[in-house]
């Protein structure tokens, strides 16, 4: 199951195949960065990820109520789901924060995306490493504006955000992720509260540790 969420609360919620029938969003695209092969962070564990990985736990009729879904659509191989894989939890950025707070977040985690949440800690975009690092570029940065709120810098009005919901096979994800051109993305419950985030990594680490994985839909 995917959502969509943008300034106003969840605009879309559906299957894949619907998904594809809704207009582009600001997901973040890829960014090609170069990852160090020695570096620990990129390291996939020794086994495939248990159920319990993450610390997040879901109510057992919701998998199988999502598991019904896909056999009903002829996908038969039910593998990982999100809840299972995602980086939890997420590090965030408030939509209050000023451009100075959000460089110190970005020099503190390797992320290449952060989520943004307003007040009622509710998910309105997202923010790119490459997205910010432009900004600080910027012109208006250099005259000194540095200081300006993320809401007023980053989230445009209208704007939305591709996002699945814990119990979403791993493979419809990274189908999401090669279709849409995103880095990213975000894990949601049906309440729009912010649970964690998949990412490319997330999904490499995912199929390096269990070979097996298909990642056909």
């Amino acid at each position: 199951m995917f959502y969509v969420f943008d300034s106003t609360g969840r605009t879309f919620e559906g299957t894949l195949e619907s998904l594809r029938r809704v207009g582009k969003t600001t997901g973040i695209r890829s960014e090609r960065t170069v990852i160090d092969p020695s570096d620990s962070r990129y390291q996939p564990d020794s086994s495939p990820p248990p159920d319990d990985q993450t610390g997040y736990l879901v109510s057992g009729n919701n998998a199988k109520q999502y598991g019904d879904m896909l056999e009903r659509q002829g996908n038969l191989e039910v593998v990982y789901h999100a809840y299972q894989i995602m980086t939890r939890p997420a590090q965030c950025i408030s939509s209050q924060w000023v451009v100075s707070q959000v460089a110190e977040h970005f020099r503190s985690f390797p992320f290449q995306v952060f989520p943004i949440l307003d007040d009622s800690q509710q998910l309105i975009g997202l923010l790119s490493r490459r997205h910010f690092y432009e900004y600080l570029l910027s012109e208006d940065v250099q005259r000194g504006t540095s200081s300006r709120f993320v809401a007023d810098c980053f989230v445009s009005e209208g704007s939305s955000v591709y996002c699945a919901d814990p119990v979403t096979d791993v493979r419809r994800i990274a189908t999401l992720l090669v279709e849409k051109s995103l880095d990213a993305v975000p894990v949601v419950e049906n309440s729009g509260r912010i649970v964690g985030i998949v990412s490319r990594t997330d999904i490499l680490k995912c199929a390096v540790s269990d070979p097996p994985l298909s990642l056909w839909c």
